[in-house]
């Protein structure tokens, strides 16, 4: 089943520990009620819309990524998944540089 996205936003501008928070979905794309959301996967990447491996980063509202490059411009999107391992299309996507 696919999953309803939300919407990613980005906390304060210290991008090398870049910390972003997730806003909680509570229905499906067809409107029936979310009940087994599993948790998040983050992508990062250094070009739009190319990530590279994921973060399987477990059921959580915030999450930091650390060690980025300083000087770097990252694009981050989020999936969820459920308890089948079924993912969502990717979030909106937020890039900045780290500083």
């Amino acid at each position: 089943m696919q999953r309803r996205w939300w919407g990613l936003w980005r906390n304060g501008r210290k991008w090398r520990n870049y910390k972003f928070s997730l806003g909680v979905p509570t229905t499906n794309v067809d409107g029936t009620p979310l009940t087994d959301l599993a948790g998040y996967k983050v992508y990062v990447g250094t070009a739009s819309g190319a990530y590279g491996t994921s973060i399987k980063v477990g059921n959580v509202a915030t999450y930091i990524l650390s060690g980025l490059t300083s000087g770097q411009t990252y694009y981050i999107a989020v999936t969820t998944y459920d308890y089948d391992n079924n993912e969502s299309d990717y979030s909106n996507e937020v890039s900045g540089p780290a500083k």
